[in-house]
């Protein structure tokens, strides 16, 4: 989001969560109501948000205030702003949830009792909720969840 400014931040914040929430299209009069206080600034952000790829909608020849604007019902939002927002999960995050997911199936199937307890140690995350980044508690494990996920993407 370096082509955007602050306000186009808080703008796409809340129109994403809108968008997420009502799922229909969503009206510009209904953002210049949530921003009542900085309508010229939304309209604007609006604008550069859908010229830069953020939103999506319904185009018409109409304005608003006096300006012209180019987007009168917000139609959709893209993998941009979902990444812009924190709401669409980056590759490594993904990566680590499945690698941890294929860690945690092959502890539950595990009859090795010093094996299953690696498997559970490399699956179990960190009181954020995300796993700790250390040293693998098993290379073997790692190597053999790693070579299972790449198999099952393939299928």
């Amino acid at each position: 989001m370096d082509e955007l400014w602050s306000t186009d931040y808080a703008v796409l914040h809340w129109v994403v969560e809108r968008f997420e929430r009502a799922g229909r299209p969503i009206q510009v009069d209904e953002v210049l109501s949530a921003f009542a206080d900085q309508r010229v600034a939304v309209q604007q952000s609006l604008r550069r948000l859908a010229a830069h790829g953020y939103i999506e909608g319904a185009k018409t020849g109409g304005g608003l205030g006096g300006r012209a604007v180019s987007v009168l019902t917000i139609t959709g939002v893209t993998e941009r702003a979902l990444r812009a927002v924190g709401a669409w999960p980056d590759n490594a995050e993904v990566l680590t949830d499945r690698l941890m997911a294929v860690l945690a199936e092959r502890a539950a199937t595990e009859p090795d009792s010093v094996k299953r307890s690696k498997l559970q140690a490399g699956s179990t995350p960190h009181s954020s909720g995300r796993p700790t980044v250390r040293r693998p508690t098993s290379s073997e494990a790692v190597c053999a969840a790693l070579i299972e996920l790449r198999s099952s993407q393939r299928r």
